[in-house]
């Protein structure tokens, strides 16, 4: 298999893949489900300490309950908000780049990468894992560094699931 794609990311890729990656590594979904779960439930349980210790009437107790509950059932919106915040100021700042013209070449032995004026060949064997996500695939080489292949670059599922196959063919082998 010979194929080159050419693409540009833009805000919405980066953000299926912080998104992605956000809720799919073990580490930060810890991280994420403490501060979703356990301070919801701290804030709950003190305040209920609070309406108790202090005997005010039980709608002040049901109300910080209720604050606690909605933290949970808006945490998922809310994260994904700030993430686009996040990323839109860091485009806005320079720190983040998209307007890059960028290209992966699939070879027999190799993968290449251009991203912008810069070219760098990948042994398949440098691919720490291969991800597939909703709105693309994710090549890590490491915890810190993935390229990102946004779905939208391919003909169709079908071209998609065909590279995927082949990658993990020459990851594993």
């Amino acid at each position: 298999m010979r194929k080159q794609l050419n693409y540009q990311l833009n805000e919405q890729d980066m953000l299926d893949f912080n998104l992605f990656y956000t809720f799919n590594t073990p580490s930060l979904t810890f991280s994420r489900n403490m501060n979703k779960y356990a301070y919801s439930l701290a804030v709950a349980v003190l305040g209920v300490a609070l309406v108790t210790l202090l005997n005010l009437p039980n709608f002040i107790a049901f109300g910080i309950v209720m604050i606690g509950f909605l933290r949970i059932v808006l945490f998922n919106w809310d994260l994904e908000r700030k993430l686009k915040r996040s990323i839109k100021r860091r485009v806005e700042s320079g720190g983040l780049v998209l307007d890059t013209k960028n290209s992966v070449r699939f070879d027999a032995d190799c993968f290449v990468v251009g991203i912008g004026k810069e070219t760098s060949v990948n042994k398949y064997s440098d691919i720490e894992h291969v991800a597939v996500g909703k709105n693309g695939l994710y090549l890590f080489m490491n915890s810190k560094h993935a390229h990102i292949l946004p779905r939208r670059i391919f003909e169709g599922d079908a071209e998609f699931d065909e590279t995927v196959d082949f990658i993990n063919g020459r990851v594993r082998a």
